[in-house]
């Protein structure tokens, strides 16, 4: 008989072991293959409307979950795969088969797998792809960015699962090749040794677990660190799962050791706690996987919600007027009537429209080659936008810095005696009064955020005195700026129109540090609230994808876990059944031990989700300040506890079934 025909009667007689083993494998393919499909597209990643973190930040903590379920997952299947495969080795061996050849016969049918894994899981990949990136482009309304299918993501997705799989079958072989075939015979009747126990361990894991949080929070979006913040989130999430790993590997023996202070406790929960420690040697890994794939469901998902819940508030905290726009004296020109007609429609309508004349001066600096660039401002006209109303005379000036007092750097040009700072333009000689520091009016890209508010009659000397640039501030509040974006798309194409046919404006020609488009670019909050809608629509798709993703691959992995052994619990169950044990005290064991391990990782998850949840609220303010964090963070852990406590009663009626059989209590 051939080792290609021995494989075959092999697998035509254990198909079911087979079958698992390989779709759980094209399971992973597919699942990595279609997350490569949103990572790498090129247009998602330079498109325009994504605005704030890149694409590349905001998919950081999934990509590293991602990498991390792939390998645990490969392991895992492969683990339980060769486990339930051993004895088959083992007879092999005792036929006289050598090492060699049983490590071919792994090798041929591994390699028969991971072919058809891949091509099963990138043909499916492939196809449900594109219906998830269709269905993802018309929630975020970007129709426009292309489906692409190129070398990197197969390449990607190919590369890491031929480096996970393959460190797989090469430990199984070393393993086999090392092991006695009585030994092989035996392991599934052998308890695991843990090789380390020790407290210090769990402790160092504990205190890395902390302090990967605390550097995350500290570092993410500082601005005092020029630390990139994708960096950031990658080493810290390294780090957290590392100690999350310590901390995990020596969580049974320190209860053990704890519980053995109250001799008591100890005594009265002996076999729980002895079980409990016997199951953490296994699956260790399992929660570790467990944890990271909460962690990242309930973060990423109220994350979406805070996005889609806030998207208007956010809108409103941004922009402090509806619509503001500058017009110079060629460019974005447009008439009151035609800002009527476009914006006053059944949905909308202009309820206030401010105008803001601006005079823009250069003047060579004496201390290099530029020039200094002052902005005049009228006092009558300012008073008209401030709420405060400020008086000044002739002579005198008000500094206003449009700028929150956060992000505010006082430059100073000029000081006389006093301290105070002034300016002298030819005949024209202004002291300031004081300085106002607040945002009045949206900043445009046109103009620097400070201002110089002088009185009327020396704008009009300045005007005729000086060579200077005029442009006009327009800003405009909408009855119902939510449902203003059609005429705000319609509107901005037309200026675009408009002012290509325009020839080179005076005060744009002086403004040479970045493009015409950018410099008359307007501001609106229904762009700042779709913006934020398609950060939400990224969130959405990454989430709902992740979130079935991993709640889908738990239950696969608690599956492989609880029932890969099932033989061997029902023979520890009619060895204590035989001892006197009683049913309903078995019962109870096994019941403590499902909870455990169905409940504890996921409550380490959902802690950690919500420390993720806080270091990103930092740029919003802080939970504190924003609640509709911790209250969307609680929705999403409480719907996800229902179907993870819906999924424990299942499990733990079809495994008291399995173990307990028709035995009496």
């Amino acid at each position: 008989m051939t080792f290609i025909e021995l494989v075959w009667k092999m697998a035509k007689v254990n198909y079911r072991k087979y079958l698992f083993y390989f779709l759980c494998n094209s399971f992973v393919v597919m699942v990595f293959f279609m997350f490569s499909t949103v990572y790498f597209n090129e247009g998602i990643r330079n498109a325009n409307e994504m605005d704030g973190e890149s694409l590349s930040t905001i998919l950081m903590i999934p990509s590293v979950a991602l990498i991390v379920f792939t390998v645990f997952f490969i392991h895992y299947a492969h683990s339980v795969f060769i486990k339930r495969r051993k004895k088959e080795f083992g007879l092999f061996l005792m036929v006289g088969m050598s090492d060699k050849d049983i490590s071919k016969v792994l090798l041929l049918e591994n390699s028969a797998i991971a072919l058809l894994s891949l091509g099963v899981g990138l043909l499916s990949g492939s196809i449900f792809s594109r219906l998830f990136f269709l269905l993802l482009m018309h929630v975020l309304e970007m129709e426009s960015i292309a489906f692409e299918l190129h070398i990197t993501m197969f390449a990607t997705t190919v590369g890491v699962f031929l480096i996970v799989f393959s460190i797989g079958v090469a430990k199984s072989i070393l393993d086999i090749r090392r092991e006695e075939v009585l030994t092989i015979f035996k392991e599934d009747r052998v308890t695991e040794k843990n090789k380390v126990r020790s407290p210090l361990l769990g402790g160092v894991g504990l205190l890395l677990v902390i302090g990967s949080i605390n550097f995350q929070y500290y570092f993410f979006s500082n601005s005092d660190y020029d630390i990139n913040d994708g960096l950031v989130l990658l080493v810290g999430l390294i780090s957290l799962l590392s100690g999350l790993f310590f901390t995990i590997s020596h969580f049974g023996s320190f209860l053990i050791q704890l519980a053995r202070s109250r001799k008591s406790v100890y005594y009265n929960r002996m076999l729980f706690l002895a079980n409990v420690e016997y199951k953490f040697k296994q699956v260790k890994g399992i929660s570790l996987l467990l944890i990271t794939m909460t962690m990242v469901t309930i973060f990423y998902t109220s994350m979406l919600l805070y996005f889609y819940a806030s998207a208007e508030k956010l809108a409103e905290e941004q922009r402090i007027y509806d619509v503001s726009f500058a017009q110079t004296a060629m460019k974005n020109a447009i008439s009151d009537d035609e800002l009527k007609q476009l914006f006053n429609t059944d949905n909308h309508e202009i309820k206030e429209h401010v105008t803001l004349d601006v005079l823009d001066y250069f003047e060579q600096s004496p201390l290099g080659d530029y020039f200094n660039r002052y902005s005049f401002l009228s006092a009558e006209q300012f008073n008209q936008m401030y709420s405060k109303h400020v008086e000044v005379s002739p002579g005198e000036m008000i500094r206003l810095d449009n700028i929150t007092p956060e992000y505010h750097d006082p430059y100073v040009d000029h000081e006389n005696g006093e301290g105070k700072y002034s300016i002298a333009l030819k005949e024209i000689k202004l002291t300031e009064k004081q300085s106002i520091i607040e945002p009045v009016f949206d900043q445009l890209n046109i103009y620097e955020v400070n201002f110089i508010i002088v009185h009327p009659d020396d704008y009009d000397r300045i005007a005729q005195k000086l060579e200077v640039y005029k442009s006009t501030i327009h800003v405009l509040n909408l009855s119902n700026w939510e449902k203003s974006g059609d005429a705000y798309v319609t509107w901005k194409e037309q200026l675009k129109k408009q002012n290509g046919i325009e020839g080179q404006d005076p005060l744009l020609s002086r403004l040479d540090y970045s493009t015409e488009e950018v410099l008359l670019e307007p501001q609106a909050k229904i762009e700042v609230y779709n913006s934020n809608r398609k950060a939400g629509g990224i969130l959405f798709f990454m989430s709902s994808f992740l979130g079935a993703l991993f709640f889908v691959s738990s239950f696969m992995v608690l599956y492989l876990n609880i029932f890969s052994s099932i033989d061997q619990e029902r023979m520890t169950f009619h060895k204590l059944y035989k001892i006197g044990m009683t049913k309903k005290e078995i019962r109870k064991v096994l019941a403590k031990e499902l909870r455990l391990l169905f409940f504890l990782a996921p409550l380490l998850g959902l802690g950690i989700a919500f420390s993720y949840v806080a270091i990103f609220a930092k740029d919003a303010g802080g939970i504190v300040d924003n609640p509709l964090f911790t209250v969307n963070f609680m929705i999403v852990a409480v719907f996800y506890f229902v179907l993870q406590i819906a999924y424990y009663l299942l499990a733990k009626h079809r495994f008291m079934k399995e173990i307990m059989g028709d035995q009496k209590s």
